[in-house]
């Protein structure tokens, strides 16, 4: 089985492994493997939690209505 495809981008990325039910000690450290070496920050919303933007009120913002900083300050919110 082949363990990459090529995306629009013209690059290969490698799928994620799949928990097929059993040696779940072994797939825990892969998939970690996997998340940190996309980027570290992506496995601290795994263990940590995502924070959503909000406004001033607390009230959650949505995506299109947050700002260059904020996206950048949500984007670096864990590294």
């Amino acid at each position: 089985m082949d363990n990459t495809s090529n995306n629009d981008k013209d690059h290969y990325s490698i799928k994620p492994p799949v928990f097929d039910g059993e040696k779940f000690d072994y797939w825990k450290d892969r998939i970690k493997s996997f998340f940190l070496g996309y980027d570290a920050g992506l496995w601290d919303m795994v263990t940590v939690g995502y924070t959503h933007p909000v406004d001033k009120d607390g009230v959650k913002l949505e995506r299109n209505n947050i700002d260059e900083q904020q996206k950048k300050d949500s984007k670096n919110h864990y590294k």
